[in-house]
């Protein structure tokens, strides 16, 4: 074809119904157009291609100036980086190109438990993904973690001048098997030292380093309040990565010494994420570690004094030491 309508390709939404299996093919086929302005341009392919397996496009929240296709880092979505990428970490699970190296639930990432995890580069192997579900989040949906950089000459979402840097990409997908045909969102991009949150999950990635070769190793907690309400219970309350004493939450002798069963559903609202449109990098915004209480029970401010290094206290207090005896009466001299 040489016009398309402004398309630079088309196919058909997983099989084409009219196609009899045969013995060779029990599967099914696909059909697809190439305009011919874009004869030899390998994403079109790919992207056409994710469309005959059932892939719908990739995006990220709210969409951008090329409507649904905004991710970089997926052939479906095509936006930005060097003109060719690989599908995403989903669309690859989606179709069986890619499995989990993890995959975590309420049970293996509990609350306030900090999990440190080694994440693969997404082409070093089949398994390469950590795929996290659970009850905090809406229905059927699925947070894929992945590690990202370009990989010539075919996986380049990223700009030539980023060329050696490394990513943690985050994604969430809520297909099933009956309606698979949703978009994929790229909610979150770090780089090494930069911590991740989602208020909607409770979900908190931190990228602590990457090794050349085996890929990044990056920290997961599921938090249940904004600040750390129990000081005593050995758990991150509030995925700072402070645990109890270490953490400044707890040098405040107003913190409560017992926490909620389900995180606070009041915490501050913020953006998903900004969109740089010079990178294409979708950047959380992220709030405070610590947030400002509502607990005080002094009635009037007044300046805080320099805080010392925290210290563990006990969460009985101590019985008071005896008294000595009173000392005999002194004869007084007549």
């Amino acid at each position: 074809l040489t016009d398309c309508g402004g398309f630079m390709g088309a196919s058909t939404s997983g099989k084409w119904s009219w196609f009899t299996p045969t013995a060779a093919n029990a599967w099914g086929t696909g059909l697809m157009w190439w305009d011919g302005f874009d004869f030899g341009d390998h994403e079109t392919v790919l992207h056409e291609f994710g469309h005959s397996y059932g892939l719908a496009h990739a995006n990220v929240p709210g969409g951008c100036f090329t409507n649904d296709q905004c991710d970089w880092t997926c052939a479906m979505g095509s936006y930005g980086g060097q003109g060719i990428r690989c599908f995403n970490a989903p669309h690859n699970w989606q179709i069986g190109w890619g499995k989990s190296v993890l995959q975590l639930d309420d049970e293996g990432l509990p609350y306030g438990y900090a999990k440190e995890i080694l994440v693969p580069p997404q082409l070093s192997a089949v398994s390469s993904f950590v795929m996290v579900s659970t009850n905090d989040m809406p229905a059927n949906q699925r947070l894929f973690i992945s590690a990202r950089l370009n990989v010539y000459m075919y996986d380049l979402p990223y700009a030539w001048y980023n060329d050696g840097k490394s990513y943690i990409t985050i994604h969430t997908y809520n297909g099933t098997e009956s309606a698979s045909y949703i978009p994929t969102k790229v909610v979150g991009e770090i780089q090494p030292g930069a911590t991740w949150r989602d208020n909607a999950s409770s979900i908190v990635v931190r990228f602590n380093s990457w090794r050349t070769g085996s890929g990044a190793r990056v920290t997961l907690c599921r938090r249940r309040a904004n600040t750390e309400n129990n000081c005593y219970d050995n758990f991150d309350d509030d995925c700072d990565f402070l645990t109890d004493a270490e953490d400044p939450d707890c040098d405040d002798l107003n913190v409560q010494n017992s926490y909620p069963s389900s995180p606070s559903s009041n915490w501050p609202t913020q953006p998903e994420t900004l969109l740089s449109p010079l990178a294409g990098l979708v950047r959380p915004d992220l709030p405070p570690l610590t947030q400002p209480r509502s607990h005080n029970l002094i009635s009037s401010p007044s300046p805080k004094p320099p805080r010392q290094p925290p210290q563990r206290r006990s969460p009985y207090p101590r019985r008071p030491p005896p008294r000595r005896p009173s000392p005999p009466p002194r004869n007084r001299a007549v």
